[in-house]
């Protein structure tokens, strides 16, 4: 009986110590800049975003509120910033309820013209991309 408990038991602890971190975290953006005219999209990485029911999510590029379009996974964000003038990076405040707040520093800026087009593909969150030709 013994030689059955010892596998029993390891499977127990092993189990509890699973590696499937829960904890809400924002770990970048997928691009740091984007159009003056606000047609950009952008996908906020991190973890925990669904994680435990369901979460509002607010998000600011400098003190404008960008469009957050859909929680794609618990691990990404799509989200429309603000159009906004050419000039120096702007903080990205993240806001969860609950949850509370996230701030990437200097994360973000507009360009007059932005060589990365939004297309369809940045809106893929499955991990491949098409390579423009």
């Amino acid at each position: 009986m013994r030689h059955l408990l010892l596998p029993l038991l390891l499977l127990v602890v092993v189990s509890a110590c699973g590696d499937d971190d829960t904890t809400l975290r924002v770990t970048g953006l997928s691009r740091d800049t984007g159009s003056v005219n606000g047609d950009t999209y952008l996908i906020i990485k991190g973890n925990g975003f669904t994680h435990g029911g369901a979460r509002t999510v607010k998000v600011y590029f400098g003190n404008q509120q960008g469009s957050v379009i859909r929680f794609a996974s618990d691990s990404e964000i799509v989200v429309q910033p603000p159009g906004g003038k050419p000039g120096p990076k702007v903080d990205v405040l993240v806001v969860f309820d609950p949850g509370g707040q996230i701030k990437i520093p200097n994360a973000y800026s507009w360009v007059e013209k932005d060589d990365t087009p939004t297309s369809v593909d940045d809106l893929n969150t499955n991990g491949t991309t098409k390579k423009k030709p």
